[in-house]
């Protein structure tokens, strides 16, 4: 049976009024708690530079969430203030990526000096032979410790001369293949330069926590 137009509309009348809630839900903020400076690990120059980067990142999120949850706050003036508290945080990353990054680099350069002088030896060539025939020997048995490569990388651990000549050339003039390479690489850096590689990987992962939240505030 057909319904009455005024009848359809006193239905109408009696339909829930929209919860203002729902508004809100669409407009919620949560800030990311490994966004919190104190979420940088480490006091070297790269873990303070990508502190100060979450200080502002941690002011973004807040500075969001703050106008978000305000009732007063309309989506225009919302999204003026995302705009900006999101420009200021990525700004502060930028640079913190750039500042981080010449870190990087200047500490990669720092570890290869340490481990690889600068090849002025004549007998370099001579060194990476030596090697290369003692690991192609194989009627040489044993452990690592008292193989070919364990003692090559006895040498290295004691004699840049020798990790120079042989982790200057490609792996194979020395008779190593790339796994091989990297072990006594490895072995190298920990010897002449740890402390060198503790301030990189500290450095690495400061740049990888400012580029994951630049990455989520962006998104």
């Amino acid at each position: 049976m057909e319904i009455p137009i005024d009848e359809a509309m006193r239905q109408g009348d009696r339909r829930a009024a929209p919860d203002p809630t729902l508004l809100l839900d669409t407009r919620q903020v949560e800030v990311p708690i490994d966004h919190n400076p104190d979420a940088v690990i480490g006091e070297g120059p790269s873990a303070h530079a990508a502190k100060a980067a979450m200080v502002s990142i941690w002011a973004t999120w807040n500075a969001v969430k703050a106008a978000a949850e305000d009732p007063a706050t309309d989506l225009s003036t919302l999204a003026r203030v995302s705009q900006q508290a999101v420009e200021r945080g990525l700004a502060s990353a930028d640079r913190a990526v750039d500042t981080i990054t010449a870190q990087i680099e200047a500490l990669e350069q720092q570890i290869d000096s340490a481990i690889m002088p600068p090849q002025t030896d004549p007998f370099a060539g001579e060194i990476r032979n030596h090697w290369k025939s003692e690991l192609t020997n194989r009627s040489r048995v044993g452990n690592q410790d008292s193989s070919p490569l364990g003692a090559l990388m006895s040498a290295v651990k004691t004699d840049t001369r020798t990790a120079s000549a042989v982790l200057s050339a490609p792996p194979y003039l020395s008779g190593l293949n790339d796994e091989q390479y990297s072990m006594l690489r490895k072995t190298a850096v920990d010897a002449h330069c740890p402390e060198r590689q503790a301030d990189l990987d500290e450095a690495r992962r400061a740049l990888g926590k400012v580029q994951n939240a630049a990455d989520r505030v962006t998104k």
